[in-house]
């Protein structure tokens, strides 16, 4: 038999139930008739939150179920990329990737390859990048999982190229270039345990001019080039773009008050992601 207290909890469970769109909901809610007052006010306000992020909650026996589409979960680790950065440089005839990702992120530099292009005739070219930052990095979500992107900035001179000169490679002996509407993207599938995949294929393009307006530079040899050099960096690096993802998530799923933080469980299928949080 309820007693009073627990009745007007209760009562006021199914109040908010209504407030947060969800009539009915109080009568399922787990072991409704034992939360305190303050309880049931933290359960609502963490269910509007959750559900003003875009996702869904629903409750079950001793657990509530969070369901969020990849395009809202890319939303929400947006802010994070915001402050992520990916710079294309060259030291001494050598060429580096720096990646930094998350507003926390350990910087990291990784030897990319040169490019190089030797086409019929007396030239012999190096082509490496001439300290150049990329745009906005986004993550945009999908079916399978996600997407990486980036452009890169294309005013000035990206690219130092270098010709071989009596056996000797020499710069201003060639005109630098341009890498016109650099691009770089990568799907990156997500497993039904909410594992990124490791093995990420970069897709680089863009168009590649001499100064000048020259265009002399096979597109399709340097973005392929890019293309296997990139990858690996991308590849070192989807175990943080796996964390900044499982951060944004495990902050919605404990936000509802008692759950129980060590038995969240997450699950992944056609483009959606389900979060149970189980509750004492």
């Amino acid at each position: 038999m309820l007693t009073q207290s627990s009745k007007r909890a209760a009562a006021a469970a199914f109040a908010l139930a209504m407030s947060v769109g969800a009539a009915g909901e109080a009568l399922h809610a787990p072991s409704a008739h034992a939360l305190t007052t303050q309880q049931i006010q933290q359960a609502g306000q963490a269910i509007q939150f959750i559900r003003g992020k875009g996702c869904s909650v629903t409750p079950e026996n001793g657990a509530f179920l969070v369901s969020c589409s990849t395009k809202v979960v890319a939303n929400l680790v947006q802010p994070e990329l915001n402050a992520s950065q990916i710079k294309l440089y060259n030291r001494s005839g050598k060429s580096y990737a720096r990646i930094k990702l998350g507003r926390n992120g350990q910087t990291q530099t990784t030897r990319i390859s040169n490019v190089y292009v030797n086409p019929p005739g007396p030239l012999n070219l190096k082509i490496m990048p001439d300290n150049i930052n990329s745009n906005r990095i986004e993550l945009k979500g999908t079916n399978q999982g996600f997407q990486f992107i980036t452009s890169f900035e294309s005013s000035g001179t990206e690219f130092q190229v270098e010709d071989k000169y009596f056996g000797r490679w020499c710069d201003n002996c060639f005109p630098d270039v341009h890498w016109n509407n650099g691009r770089i993207a990568a799907n990156l599938p997500l497993s039904p345990t909410m594992q990124l995949s490791s093995d990420a294929r970069v897709a680089v393009t863009g168009e590649w001019m001499l100064r000048g307006n020259l265009d002399v530079i096979p597109d399709r040899t340097v973005n392929n080039s890019l293309s296997n050099s990139i990858s690996g960096v991308l590849q070192n690096n989807v175990g943080t773009i796996n964390t900044l993802i499982n951060r944004e998530l495990r902050g919605l799923a404990t936000r509802l008050p008692n759950n129980v933080a060590n038995n969240i469980r997450y699950s992944f299928s056609n483009g959606d992601i389900q979060i149970r949080v189980p509750v004492r």
